[in-house]
């Protein structure tokens, strides 16, 4: 199968650091978590509703349960991270939170499966409550749409980050991954436009300037690529460069085109 201009220059590389991680989540089927008679207490407490005397202990439960697992998850002992939230859903089932955090740190494991489970489940209970969910929702959308991309389901993946976008509108980090994915599938005006929302919301989002050089490289535009090349070296990083000599021909060849019609 003939490969796309972008799977050639993929171990193209930029130096950058970057500390991005989404909520945390994990664990198989949270359907089998019976829990001891919290069901409920998450949406009543979200909803200002006072609770009893008993309730408001297992709140506190959960609550401290699900903030160590965050905790775990941030030092990446997922391992434990997972135990805490496992504690925090068997007392509050319900607790959407939890679930989602446990769905993410199965994904930060590499189990997949699990993690899709999981994130369905925290979907699930999220679109069933009585409350304002729109930001857990888009942190599980966002979740999910990570576990398509990496099963390379590009498709399925740009349907979960057009969910995020419609939750929140102003994510940068959606738009750069739905272009990611255009990208992939060789859709390179897709991806720029993408792209350029991504900077237009954040100037800063590195990523989506070097994919945007690469898409523009993709459609024969070699003077919009450097200028991108430029800009990305302005900022103090690195960029490959076999690929900055590729988009160098490509902007010889296309100073020779011109001088070519000139004569």
């Amino acid at each position: 199968m003939k490969k796309t201009k972008y799977e050639m220059f993929i171990s193209i590389s930029i130096l950058f650091v970057v500390a991005i991680l989404l909520q945390g989540c994990d664990s198989g089927s949270v359907s089998t978590y019976k829990g001891f008679g919290g069901k409920g207490i998450y949406e009543k407490k979200m909803l200002g509703k006072k609770l009893s005397k008993k309730e408001e202990n297992i709140a506190n439960m959960a609550k401290m349960n699900n903030e160590v697992g965050l905790s775990e998850f941030q030092k990446r002992r997922f391992d434990k991270a997972v135990v805490r939230f496992k504690k925090a859903i068997e007392v509050i089932p319900d607790y959407v939170d939890a679930v989602n955090n446990l769905g993410r740190t199965y994904y930060m494991m590499g189990k997949f499966g699990a993690a899709l489970v999981t994130l369905k489940q925290a979907q699930k209970i999220a679109e069933g409550q009585g409350i304002d969910n729109k930001k857990i929702l888009s942190s599980i959308h966002a979740n999910i749409g990570d576990i398509y991309r990496q099963r390379k389901k590009y498709n399925d993946a740009i349907m979960e980050y057009q969910e995020v976008l419609r939750l929140t509108p102003i994510l940068p980090r959606a738009h750069y991954e739905i272009g990611s994915m255009f990208l992939k599938q060789g859709k390179y005006k897709q991806a720029i436009y993408r792209f350029n929302k991504a900077l237009e919301l954040d100037i800063n989002h590195n990523k989506a300037l070097l994919d945007r050089a690469i898409s523009w490289y993709c459609i024969d535009e070699p003077k919009k690529a450097w200028q991108d090349i430029i800009e990305i070296e302005n900022r103090g990083l690195s960029v490959n460069e076999g690929f900055k000599h590729k988009v160098l021909r490509g902007l010889k060849n296309l100073k020779k085109q011109v001088n070519d019609r000139r004569r």
